[in-house]
């Protein structure tokens, strides 16, 4: 008698944990979709190690604008070698067909371009217009430094 009550108690459980498996699969499938739609990659690129980094760079990315896509390319760049010899006069585009299309595009209000270094460091590069740069800055866990080199205008003061 009682084996009449608890079957349908077991079927009904076994229908639960079909279903249950089935939405499981379902997320982690949606997650894996998400986390693969975030990561714009160029290429392998390392593990970013910095940080405490700003919201404004490590939000959703942005698309790389069209402006920036040189066909001819290099490799993106994994050390900060590439970016020591750029100037506040230098646009995006020079950039990038020196080091390589940027690995993210981040920022609020700026262009900010984030490009991963093979030690785990980032470089960032800022830009109002594309045109010139506001700033490349060299990012790691101990702090920051620039690498943009100044041009002196001809009332003498750094632009």
């Amino acid at each position: 008698m009682w084996t009449k009550a608890v079957l349908p108690i077991r079927f009904a459980n076994m229908r639960n944990k079909g279903r249950l498996r089935r939405e499981l699969l379902i997320i982690s499938f949606i997650f894996l979709i998400c986390c693969g739609a975030v990561a714009q990659q160029t290429g392998s690129k390392p593990g970013r190690s910095v940080t405490g980094l700003p919201r404004y760079m490590t939000g959703i990315p942005q698309p790389i604008p069209e402006q920036i896509k040189v066909p001819d390319a290099p490799k993106t760049a994994r050390s900060i070698q590439c970016f020591r010899s750029f100037t506040n006069n230098s646009a995006m585009t020079d950039v990038v067909r020196k080091c390589g299309i940027p690995d993210e595009h981040q920022g609020s209000g700026i262009y900010i371009f984030l490009y991963d270094m093979k030690d785990g460091s980032l470089v960032a590069v800022g830009s109002a217009d594309l045109q010139r740069l506001l700033y490349v800055t060299h990012i790691e866990s101990a702090g920051s430094s620039s690498l943009l080199r100044r041009v002196q205008s001809r009332e003498g003061t750094p632009r």
